[in-house]
């Protein structure tokens, strides 16, 4: 899944004004925390995905988390608390099944 397929999506079902910049930010932070907090890399080794065709690190079944992630940083800007705790929450049960996985099947 790339970086434009993601972004793709959250504007298809969740029309919004923010810019391609600004979501690959968010998708960076996404990227960031998972190498640092689930797979362990290094912190100084974690470089953001830079383009619209950059493959993302979560596999497809789990790559709802970066549109929920996206969704509820939308929710939060606009204001939108009540859809920012179910975003939020539903991007923290994603993130949380991703995790999950990355151990069952024994780590990176």
């Amino acid at each position: 899944m790339t970086v434009k397929n993601i972004i793709d999506y959250v504007d298809k079902i969740r029309p919004n004004t923010f810019d391609f910049e600004t979501k690959l930010r968010w998708i960076g932070d996404v990227e960031g925390k998972l190498r640092v907090e689930i797979l362990k890399e290094a912190i100084d080794a974690v470089t953001p995905p830079f383009g619209e065709d950059d493959e993302l690190l979560i596999p497809y079944m789990y790559a709802d988390a970066y549109a929920y992630y996206i969704i509820a940083m939308i929710d939060f800007l606009c204001g939108e608390f009540e859809k920012y705790y179910a975003s939020s929450k539903a991007y923290n049960k994603a993130m949380s099944d991703y995790a999950k996985f990355v151990v069952r099947r024994g780590g990176v």
